[in-house]
């Protein structure tokens, strides 16, 4: 590499946000087949430059586009959550509930914080995939995690036919 492209690579580090999907995509083949892959600097500004790029195309319905960027970050960092959390969020959009579960999961063995959330989101997968006691199952986690999360509660009320609370 010249210290021309150096210095260019360092520019378009720091503005990743305002690249077009493509100058992003082209950096990041060139970190992937970089002979310094391991540059963690380098690896974070394109894993946030996904997970923002991603977060646009799913603002727009654009569901196939969100989920190849949360892959693209997934793979330079496979323990970020908010990958798997926004791209089984994005599967679900898609009524790909298997694959929803699959990043939820994810997202719940990664997710030190916000745990009953991600428990709520696996919950909702499973019981419009029809698995209702698995759905039952995280549901009543979420809520012992959180025993005041309303949505945990309403869905949990909903599951078993006992709507009478007031959520």
């Amino acid at each position: 590499m010249t210290k021309k492209n150096n210095k260019s690579d360092r520019k378009h580090i720091s503005e990743l946000t305002r690249l077009t999907d493509k100058e992003v995509d082209y950096l990041y083949q060139r970190f992937v087949k970089s002979s310094k892959p391991k540059d963690l600097r380098i690896r974070k500004a394109l894993v946030n430059a996904f997970i923002t790029r991603g977060g646009y195309n799913h603002e727009k319905k654009e569901y196939n586009a969100a989920i190849s960027k949360w892959t693209k970050a997934i793979k330079l960092d496979p323990n970020c959550v908010d990958a798997y959390c926004n791209r089984g969020n994005a599967y679900y959009n898609k009524k790909d509930y298997a694959k929803a579960i699959i990043d939820h999961t994810k997202e719940i063995e990664l997710n030190p914080t916000d745990i009953d959330m991600a428990y709520l989101r696996r919950g909702v997968d499973y019981w419009l995939k029809g698995d209702l006691n698995l759905a039952l199952t995280d549901f009543t986690k979420a809520l012992e995690i959180k025993p005041d999360n309303k949505m945990a509660q309403k869905c949990l009320s909903k599951l078993t036919g006992n709507e009478s609370e007031s959520v």
